[in-house]
């Protein structure tokens, strides 16, 4: 979601990191090998110029869509986004975004081999009809989803 944003990200792509921090591997205790990710999500942009909100969004609408418990449980939504920022001149800034996400997979066991299937969150029924987006800055149209 955060590549596709801005042309920056595609004729710079070194201006963009993702990786995972503090993951954990957590039983269900069902019957079966069924297991949940945990772990922070940690998005680097540097050199970035643009106002923080061009992150944001697209992250919150990512969030609404993948992680919904997020926005929904109060408890969550407190701590499992942060942000800092580094003033590298007038103009630009490091921006470290993380993210706490999730994510579940259930093993079942079938003629003696072990299928994994990752599990969708359902996405908040008030956000399900938004698909396409128009980011401006400064009053202009910079890019707009397909």
């Amino acid at each position: 979601a955060i590549s596709q944003i801005l042309p920056d990200f595609q004729q710079n792509p070194d201006k963009l990191l993702m990786f995972v921090d503090d993951g954990q591997i957590v039983g269900t205790g069902a019957s079966s090998a069924s297991f949940e990710y945990r772990y922070w999500l940690t998005v680097i942009v540097t050199d970035f110029v643009y106002p923080l909100d061009v992150l944001i969004v697209p992250i919150m609408d990512f969030v609404r869509r993948n992680q919904p418990d997020i926005v929904e449980n109060p408890s969550r939504r407190e701590n499992s986004i942060q942000f800092t920022t580094e003033q590298l001149n007038n103009d630009s800034v490091d921006v470290q975004i993380r993210i706490r996400l999730t994510e579940s997979v259930r093993v079942q066991e079938k003629d003696g081999e072990n299928l994994m299937n990752h599990i969708s969150e359902t996405p908040l029924d008030e956000f399900a009809h938004v698909t396409k987006w128009k980011l401006y800055i400064k009053n202009e149209l910079v890019r707009e989803s397909d």
